[in-house]
C-alpha cells in the first residue's frame, strides 16, 4: 500500500446513512449494539444458504457477505493477533433516545479492505430493516427512509430519484491519511464513545482500564495494538517507529466511567459494558510519531466492542 512519512492511502472509507424517521424512534442511550444486532440479524437470513443453526464449520463462511463482517481468524502464526473486523458501526448521538416522526438522523459504517463491493448489499439490508421489519428495540420498532449515502456530504447513493437510476456511483474506497506536522507537542482529544481498553490488575487479570490507570501509555499501547492489527490485516508495510511513552504526558484529564447495557445475542442475555468517555490532551516532543496511528484509528477506533462504536473519538490539534 502506497505511503511515505506525510501520507498512507488505505483500504477504509467512512460511508454515512442518512434517513428520515416515517414513525417516533425509541432508543436506548447508546445505540450501537441495537444497529449491529439488527444488521446482523437481518444479513444473515438474507444471504445464508445452508442456513445451519451457527456458522460454525459451515462450508461457505469465507465467501459469505455475513461470515466476511462477522468471523475472524488468527494471523499467520500469531497466538493473540486476529484479523481485524472489517467494519465499524458509527451510531447515532449518545443519549439521544427519541427520534420523531419525520426527525432526520444519520449513522455511518466504516467499511475496510474489499468490503466496499457489497454495499449495495448493505444499502439493501439497511432499507430491510428499518422499511420493512423496523428496528427492534426490546418490544418497539422503529422506521424510516433512507434518502442517501454520503462520503464526506458526497452522495454517493440518491435514493430520492426513480427507481432506474438508484446505483451506488463510483467513489473513492481509499481514504489518504495525513500526518500533521511533525512538531506537533499537544494533542487533545475527546472520547466520544466509551473506551473500552484492557489492561492487568495487581493480580494479573484482565480488567477495563478506568479512569484513574488510564495514562499515555495505555492510550499509545492501545493506538500501537489496533493500527498494527490493521495493517497486519490488510499487508500494509508501514513499520510502527519506537515510541517513548515515558516521553509523554496525559494531562487536563476530565474522563468518566460509564455503563452501557446490551443484549448479546450469543450469549441470550444482557450484559453490562463499562468504558471511559471524556476528554484529555497528549503533550510531548515527539508526538509526530504516533500521529499517523491517532488518524489511523479515528476510523478504526480503540479498544474491545469497536465494531459497534465503542472507542471513537476525535482530535483537535496545538502547537
Amino acid at each position: 500500500m502506497p505511503h511515505n512519512q506525510n501520507k498512507m492511502i488505505l483500504p477504509i472509507q467512512r460511508y454515512t446513512f442518512n434517513w428520515i424517521a416515517t414513525s417516533d424512534i425509541f432508543l436506548p442511550a447508546y445505540s450501537g449494539s441495537v444497529l449491529r444486532g439488527n444488521f446482523g440479524n437481518i444479513l444473515r437470513k438474507t444471504v445464508c444458504f445452508t442456513k445451519y443453526e451457527t456458522c460454525v464449520n459451515c462450508p461457505l463462511i469465507t465467501r459469505c457477505s455475513y461470515g466476511k463482517l462477522y468471523d475472524t481468524v488468527q494471523l499467520g502464526d500469531s497466538l493473540h493477533l486476529k484479523q481485524i473486523h472489517p467494519y465499524v458501526l458509527e451510531p447515532l448521538e449518545y443519549n439521544r433516545r427519541q427520534i420523531n416522526v419525520g426527525e432526520s438522523f444519520s449513522f455511518s459504517m466504516v467499511l475496510m479492505g474489499d468490503t466496499y463491493k457489497d454495499l449495495a448489499l448493505y444499502i439493501f439490508i439497511w432499507e430491510k430493516i428499518f422499511a420493512e421489519y423496523g428496528l427492534r428495540i426490546a418490544k418497539n420498532q422503529g422506521f424510516a427512509k433512507l434518502e442517501s449515502v454520503t462520503i464526506d456530504n458526497e452522495i454517493i447513493y440518491d435514493n430520492l430519484v426513480d427507481d432506474a437510476d438508484k446505483v451506488v456511483l463510483e467513489h473513492q474506497h481509499q481514504t489518504t491519511i495525513e500526518a500533521l506536522e511533525p512538531r506537533t507537542s499537544k494533542i487533545n482529544l475527546v472520547l466520544e464513545t466509551p473506551l473500552r481498553l484492557q489492561g492487568r490488575d495487581e493480580n494479573n487479570k484482565s480488567i477495563i482500564i478506568g479512569c484513574s490507570t488510564f495514562d499515555a501509555r495505555a492510550f499509545i499501547s492501545g493506538l500501537i495494538n489496533k493500527s498494527r492489527q490493521f495493517f497486519k490485516t490488510y499487508g500494509i508495510n508501514y513499520e510502527i517507529p519506537p515510541i517513548d511513552t515515558n516521553a509523554i504526558q496525559l494531562t487536563n484529564k476530565k474522563l468518566h466511567w460509564i455503563k452501557t447495557r446490551r443484549y448479546s445475542g450469543s450469549q441470550k442475555q444482557e450484559m453490562d459494558f463499562y468504558g471511559i468517555v471524556g476528554s484529555f490532551t497528549l503533550e510531548g516532543d515527539n508526538l509526530e510519531k504516533i500521529v499517523p496511528l491517532i488518524n489511523v484509528c479515528q476510523y478504526l477506533h480503540l479498544g474491545k466492542s469497536s465494531t459497534f462504536g465503542f472507542g471513537k473519538f476525535n482530535i483537535t490539534k496545538e502547537n
